[in-house]
């Protein structure tokens, strides 16, 4: 298991704390105080594959959570894009994070 945090403020996400284990990434997105954000988009990318998912914003909490399974062993870069009021994303990532790796997918079959 990896468990990192990375803390930065220039975007309406702030932090965002990634664990990664068995096939599966999961985030917890912090959002600065008073964001117009609805959300963020995790993008996890490496030389042959990318996955996205967009995450909304808890109003009451200034927090998104969740997960991307079925993913499988190796290294990959994340990518966090803001999403706006109106739905679309910033045109830069508000964090990168190189390098995260994914233990391999545990299969059972009966």
């Amino acid at each position: 298991n990896i468990t990192s945090s990375t803390n930065f403020t220039t975007y309406d996400v702030q932090s965002i704390d990634i664990t990664s284990t068995s096939g599966e990434v999961c985030a917890t997105f912090i959002f600065v105080t008073n964001t117009v954000a609805v959300g963020c988009e995790l993008h996890i990318q490496n030389s042959t594959i990318t996955l996205s998912r967009k995450f909304n914003r808890s109003l009451t909490l200034n927090i998104a959570e969740g997960c991307i399974s079925n993913i499988s062993s190796g290294y990959y870069d994340l990518y966090v894009y803001d999403v706006e009021n109106n739905n679309t994303l910033s045109q830069s990532p508000a964090i990168i994070k190189n390098e995260v790796f994914v233990d391999e997918q545990t299969t059972t079959t009966s």
